[in-house]
C-alpha cells in the first residue's frame, strides 16, 4: 500500500523519531486489522459452506423420504388389492 506523507506541522511536533514510531504503529495496526478481516471472512465463508452442505443434506433426505412415501403407497395398494382379491375369492367359494 502507498504511504501517506506526514504533514510538516505533525513532523515538527513529533520529530523524526515520533514520525517513524507513528508510521510503524499505523503499519502494525493496518497489518493486524488485515489479519482480522481475513480471518473474519474465512470464518463466514466456512459457515456459509457448512450451511450450504446442510441444505444439500436436507434436500437429499427430503428426496429419500418422498421416495420412501411412494414405495409405501405402492406396497399398501398391492396389499389392499391382495386383500380384496382374497375376500372376493373366499366369498365366491362360500357362496357356491
Amino acid at each position: 500500500m502507498t504511504k501517506v506523507p506526514v504533514g510538516l506541522a505533525l513532523r515538527d511536533c513529533l520529530g523524526e523519531n515520533g514520525v517513524r514510531d507513528l508510521n510503524d504503529y499505523v503499519e502494525e495496526h493496518r497489518n493486524a486489522w488485515r489479519v482480522e478481516v481475513v480471518n473474519a471472512v474465512a470464518e463466514r465463508l466456512d459457515y456459509q459452506l457448512k450451511e450450504c452442505a446442510k441444505r444439500e443434506d436436507i434436500a437429499r433426505v427430503e428426496k429419500q423420504m418422498s421416495e420412501t412415501k411412494v414405495e409405501m403407497l405402492r406396497w399398501s395398494f398391492l396389499f389392499w388389492i391382495g386383500q380384496v382379491a382374497t375376500i372376493a375369492a373366499l366369498l365366491s367359494y362360500m357362496l357356491k
